[in-house]
């Protein structure tokens, strides 16, 4: 039975407590949350079956993750939930207006701390435009969200983070901090983080300021920030009187290790390339630009001459190449990622301070596959194939393929196998492209028992004999194999006899009990037949029998 009582929706961007009022901005992950009642108390999201209309640009998973593309124009899209309890099926539907955007590409965004403003320009230099010359009370590190259109800064002279649009619209403070100095985001957990130089630590919350946490306490004085998301790592900078360094930990804080330890004057500018295994820093004591790969090891010096006091960097490694601003000469510098072409793409700026890229083609998409169910074979398993092969990227750059399983990087590669046990799997897949991550495709793999058990009966005695009219005890002997080893049930259908029998059969707590009988002018003889099923943990079910004689005369 259909009835026509809506369930309401709601809309949360990722990270964000407070429901989403029209118009959303595509490129973007919102989560949608259906409640069974007016009031918005009893949520059923994980129990609807979800629709979206159009679907050519717009997509909703089995969880509430509804994901919108960019598009050239306004669209009014319709979200459909559909949920059945107790035989009747509920519907509700919500439709909001997508707005028309497109994510700035090929611009660089810088801050200066002494000019107080955040300015753009296209990556060769021309075009200059000051997004914001009021109340930035000296803004430093800065990044970019191109799936949700901000960009968010640390001011240290007012000890806040704030956010706007990339046109410098919708200014907001989110949090107030002790010293901040640099920023990361994680889009797809709808997370910010900073460093506090004076608080001596590094805190998260939403990326609407809410749910502040201080993940690492107790430092020295941390500066520099980078994220990789994919190791699910945070990489920061530690000023410390005894000794710099450059650590990283797990993005919850856990996991800490000091990566370099020698070496380091003013280490500022962290930068991660995740395709090939770097990390970027510049010296604003040594003058100079380096990388190592992940661990720490192996440093290289790549720019060593021309630079006085080289702050936070910025890379582009689908094309090769990094940027960087210099605070003292008020410089803003390109360079191919080996450090050789050193170009001055801006200068006489206003003491520049954090820098961020917003690229073409920036984000790829992941395809891991459709959903599968699969039987379990005898090993009560499967073994599977997960393929990424339909994952895609406009600009047609290489792409590395990162999957996960129960929030832990699972396996790399286009194509890894896994051997699953029973139940429902749910595999993530991100690729990147040398540039950005994917968003997250959800790939759930569910392994089914749906074998019969193995089932055979016979009895300790299939003869009974001599026909003296006694009630016979007959014992019931089971072989039983099932794939998956579980507890089995074993139930008794029923007796039967092919001559008339009543009150020759008893079934008790104690037994079986056959009356040893049979009539005398059938030269066939009494068969009894004791039929049972068997049933494993999965339902599934196998019959079997075996009888038991009363011949019509010995053999």
């Amino acid at each position: 039975m259909l009835h026509q009582v809506p369930l309401q929706i709601a809309f949360r961007r990722a990270g964000f407590l407070e429901e989403v009022v029209d118009p959303i901005r595509p490129a973007s992950q919102f989560t949608a949350t259906v409640y069974y009642d007016t009031n918005f108390s009893h949520d059923v999201t994980d129990s609807v079956t979800w629709s979206v209309s159009p679907s050519d640009h717009y997509s909703i998973s089995q969880s509430g993750l509804f994901v919108a593309d960019a598009v050239g124009s306004p669209v009014d899209v319709t979200v459909y939930a559909e949920f059945t309890k107790g035989g009747v099926t509920v519907v509700g539907e919500k439709t909001v207006l997508v707005e028309a955007y497109i994510a700035p590409t090929g611009k660089m965004f810088w801050s200066e701390f002494d000019a107080n403003r955040i300015v753009c320009s296209n990556l060769d230099g021309s075009q200059v435009e000051v997004v914001i010359s009021e109340d930035l009370n000296g803004p430093v590190g800065l990044i970019l969200d191109l799936i949700g259109g901000k960009m968010y800064w640390a001011s240290r002279r007012n000890n806040v983070i704030r956010r706007a649009n990339f046109d410098g619209s919708q200014m907001e403070t989110l949090v107030s901090a002790s010293g901040p100095f640099d920023v990361g985001i994680d889009v797809e957990s709808g997370k910010i983080y900073w460093t506090e130089y004076n608080g001596k630590k590094i805190s998260r919350a939403n990326l609407d300021g809410s749910n502040v946490e201080a993940l690492i306490t107790g430092m020295g004085s941390p500066r520099s920030l980078t994220l990789d998301l994919i190791a699910g790592k945070i990489y920061w900078v530690d000023i410390d009187p005894s000794h710099n360094s450059i650590i990283r930990a797990n993005l919850d804080g856990t996991g800490i290790e000091t990566i370099i330890s020698s070496g380091l004057l003013y280490p500022s500018g962290l930068e991660i390339d995740v395709a090939n295994g770097k990390i970027y820093w510049s010296d604003l004591i040594q003058n100079n630009v380096k990388r190592a790969n992940l661990d720490g090891s192996e440093t290289e010096y790549l720019v060593t001459t021309g630079l006085s006091r080289p702050l936070n960097l910025s890379l582009d490694t689908a094309n090769g190449k990094m940027y960087w601003v210099d605070r003292e000469t008020g410089n803003l510098y390109s360079a191919n990622l080996d450090g050789t072409d050193v170009v001055i793409i801006h200068s006489d700026l206003g003491g520049p301070y954090g820098i961020a890229l917003a690229l073409e083609s920036v984000i790829p998409v992941a395809y891991g596959g459709l959903d599968m169910v699969l039987s379990a074979d005898g090993e009560c398993g499967v073994l599977v194939f997960l393929d990424g092969s339909g994952s895609s990227d406009e600009g047609g750059n290489e792409l590395t393929y990162y999957w996960y399983y129960d929030g832990e990087l699972f396996d790399e590669g286009v194509e890894v196998q896994a051997g699953l046990g029973l139940g429902a799997h749910v595999f993530t897949l991100i690729v990147n492209n040398g540039t950005a991550d994917s968003l997250p495709d959800e790939v759930v793999i569910t392994v089914v028992d749906d074998t019969p058990p193995g089932f055979t009966v016979g009895v300790d005695r299939s003869s009974l004999w001599p026909p003296n009219h006694k009630m016979v005890e007959v014992t019931p002997i089971f072989e039983i194999t099932d794939n998956c080893s579980g507890e089995v049930a074993i139930e008794l259908v029923d007796i039967t006899c092919n001559q008339e029998s009543e009150g020759d059969i008893e079934v008790t707590d104690d037994g079986i009990f056959l009356r040893a009988d049979r009539d005398a002018h059938d030269k066939d003889g009494r068969v009894y037949t004791i039929i049972y099923k068997v049933t494993d943990g999965a339902g599934n079910e196998t019959t079997a029998s075996t009888e038991v004689k009363v011949p019509h005369k010995p053999r």
